[in-house]
C-alpha cells in the first residue's frame, strides 16, 4: 500500500518518476461526496452566521426553529443534520477498514526500464487466458508475479 515500497520494487528496472497506488475506497469516496452535498443543503437553511462544524451550535438553532415536514425532494434541516450524522458515522466504520490496492501506475523516466519492467513481470497468454494469474501481487525477491489460482468461498452452497 505504500507508494515508497512499490517505487523502491520497481527501481529493479530503472529510475522510477511517478509511483501511484490506487486503493479500492470508492465506498468510502462516495460517503463523503454525499456528506460534503448534505453539508452544503444545510449550510443553506442555517442562518449564515452558523458554524456547521459546531454540532452544539447546530443542534441549538436547529432546536429554536420551527417543526418542518421532511419532504424527500425538499427535506428540512433537522432531517438534513440526521443524515449528516448517519453519515459521519458510516464514514468514521470506513475509515477504520483497510483498503487493498486496486491499480498501481508507474512512470519510468526511461522507455528502456518500462519495456524492461513489461518484459520481467508479463505473464504469457495461456495463463492469462486459462485464468491463473492473480496479477495483484509481485514476489520482491524474484520479479516474478506469484502465481495462485483462486479459492473459492467455502461458505457459498
Amino acid at each position: 500500500l505504500d507508494p515508497d515500497e512499490w517505487e523502491q520494487f520497481f527501481s529493479k528496472f530503472g529510475k522510477v518518476a511517478y509511483c501511484t497506488v490506487a486503493i479500492n475506497n470508492a465506498m468510502l469516496l462516495q460517503k463523503l461526496a454525499s456528506h460534503k452535498k448534505i453539508r452544503k443543503q444545510l449550510a443553506q437553511k442555517l442562518p449564515a452566521d452558523c458554524d456547521i462544524w459546531d454540532s452544539e451550535h447546530v443542534e441549538k438553532i436547529l432546536d429554536a426553529l420551527p417543526p418542518a415536514w421532511n419532504l424527500p425532494l425538499l427535506p428540512s434541516a433537522p432531517g438534513l443534520w440526521l443524515k449528516l450524522q448517519k453519515l459521519k458515522t458510516e464514514i468514521a466504520d470506513l475509515c477504520g477498514q483497510q483498503y487493498m490496492p486496486s491499480s498501481i501506475y508507474v512512470t519510468f523516466d526511461t522507455e528502456r526500464a518500462q519495456r524492461d519492467a513489461l518484459h520481467t513481470l508479463s505473464a504469457s497468454k495461456l495463463s492469462l487466458w486459462k485464468n491463473k494469474i492473480d496479477t495483484s501481487r509481485f514476489d520482491k525477491k524474484t520479479n516474478q508475479m506469484i502465481v495462485n489460482e483462486k479459492v473459492e468461498n467455502a461458505r457459498l452452497p
